[in-house]
């Protein structure tokens, strides 16, 4: 079979799988915690000092998120992102308040383990197994998390909590060194930890998701409790192989038969990339195999059903609404730019204007929500990228079709910064991308894959902010993670 036969069979093969998605899929629907309705909903990163933004952008916004990190056991703790003079954890109290009073469903994403102190080891994966394996490590964390169910709890309303997203994906890498495809033969520190509330649960990373889950049902029965789908967990990434020969329906299997192991979740989330198309090109980390370059029209690989198919059969062998979280703002009509000296920039890319658009696909995967914000520095937000996300998001609840150009936005957009990206430790040669309406212009999956790769763009921005009785400080919204994911051999 000549390789344009072969090609087109794998696209076609594609296409039916989203169409059979398309025909059989249940459509979302409310859960039994509250999560979501029975159209697609929108969110967005939001600090908070940037609520005011939501609520004047007419955007009847659904969800607003807010990374929870800086260790369990460490001064930069979550615990402590408030005057001294308040309780630990006010921080994230008063952010649930204040969402839910503006008419937000708060979105937690609880990205601790990798932080928390010691965290030994060469890279993330080693240094959250680590940290699973200590046992003051451990039950420093799941003291850190009953605070936060308490917090929810107090709370009363719906709020969703991401589970330490990634470490699922290392987890299942780590199961597979091991020859078991489950997460009960990954040693973890559970009921050996000391702490009280998670005696009952085995010393396995399947009890350290267990456990957790009993915090919430004992503590915080409102929560929503989400554990993270990584495309690239399988060895394979999804998102980011030109492969037309890719079985994805089996990469799917694979993540969700693992992921069903480690407790019952409420919701399945994934995040399509922590950094905008533009930048992997910018930066010389794609190739002949591996871009993160989704393709608007579907022909080529990567594209968007190839990732609405893996999501939706995630989705549909788990039996959850599906969640997409950290979703680029970038979009067509931006040049690509970096101010390194703040790492405030935005880059091109085309996921909010195909997402936008083709919201029924989308639903049709089992997606329930999509929230749109930036992973890293330099990368677009939602209030850098000339109001494009906010217009098209108006125009969606509005019953229109994401189009451009767009109007002229009312709000001024925040100033671009001008310097290029400076060069970086890649040995990809980067070549320059033709620039197109709506392809995803260099990206897609988790962030690309050597130890360090993103470490000079990464860090915690604190915020400071007066509050009653002191000095608050907090994370900006998509806190930058340290030493993010592993790519397929190829990656750039």
């Amino acid at each position: 079979m000549s390789r344009l036969v072969t090609r087109r069979c794998a696209q076609l093969a594609a296409a039916v799988s989203v169409l059979a998605l398309a025909c059989f899929a249940a459509p979302a629907t409310a859960s039994a915690r509250g999560l979501s309705s029975t159209r697609l909903e929108l969110g967005v990163n939001s600090a908070p000092d940037q609520l005011s933004w939501m609520t004047a952008s007419g955007v009847p916004w659904k969800y607003r998120y807010q990374y929870l990190a800086g260790g369990v056991n460490t001064s930069s703790s979550w615990l402590h992102w408030q005057a001294a003079s308040a309780p630990p954890g006010q921080f994230a109290a008063d952010y649930m308040s204040a969402s839910g009073g503006a008419g937000y469903i708060p979105f937690f994403a609880w990205y601790e383990l990798l932080q928390s102190s010691p965290s030994s080891g060469p890279d993330e994966a080693s240094r959250d197994f680590s940290n699973l394996n200590n046992g003051g490590t451990m039950d420093a964390y799941y003291a850190s998390f009953k605070v936060l169910m308490q917090r929810a709890g107090a709370y009363g309303r719906p709020v969703v909590v991401l589970v330490e997203p990634d470490f699922w994906g290392y987890m299942q890498q780590k199961a597979r060194s091991l020859g078991s495809p489950s997460a009960d033969a990954v040693p973890a520190v559970v009921a050996s930890s000391g702490f009280a509330d998670v005696a009952g649960y085995a010393n396995t990373a399947a009890g350290f998701g267990k456990a957790l889950l009993h915090l919430r049902d004992v503590y915080a029965p409102n929560a929503i409790m989400a554990v993270d789908a990584a495309p690239w967990s399988t060895g394979v990434d999804v998102d980011a192989s030109t492969s037309a020969g890719l079985d994805v329906a089996g990469e799917a299997d694979a993540t969700a038969a693992f992921l069903a192991t480690t407790g019952g979740w409420d919701a399945v989330s994934t995040d399509p990339d922590d950094h905008d198309a533009g930048w992997w090109v910018a930066t010389g980390r794609t190739n002949s195999s591996f871009t993160h370059s989704w393709d608007a029209s579907n022909a080529r690989f990567p594209n968007f059903h190839r990732w609405e198919s893996w999501i939706g059969r995630i989705h549909a062998h788990l039996g959850l609404p599906a969640m997409s979280w950290q979703t680029p703002v970038g979009n067509s009509t931006l040049t690509d730019a970096c101010d390194q000296s703040t790492g405030v920039g935005h880059y091109r890319d085309n996921v909010v204007e195909y997402f936008l658009g083709h919201p029924a696909e989308l639903a049709a995967a089992g997606l329930v929500a999509v929230l749109f914000g930036a992973g890293n520095g330099c990368q677009t937000t939602p209030y850098n990228d000339g109001n494009v996300l906010r217009n098209l998001a108006r125009a969606y609840y509005a019953g229109a079709p994401a189009a451009l150009p767009l109007p002229a936005p009312s709000q001024s957009a925040s100033a671009a910064p001008s310097p290029a990206p400076a060069a970086t430790d890649s040995p990809a040669v980067a070549t320059a991308a033709p620039p197109r309406a709506v392809t995803r212009t260099a990206a897609t999956g988790p962030l690309g894959g050597r130890a360090g790769l993103a470490a000079a763009a990464l860090g915690v921005i604190l915020l400071a902010g007066a509050a009653a009785g002191g000095v608050v400080l907090w994370r900006r919204g998509a806190l930058p993670r340290l030493l993010r994911r592993p790519r397929s051999a190829g990656s750039g």
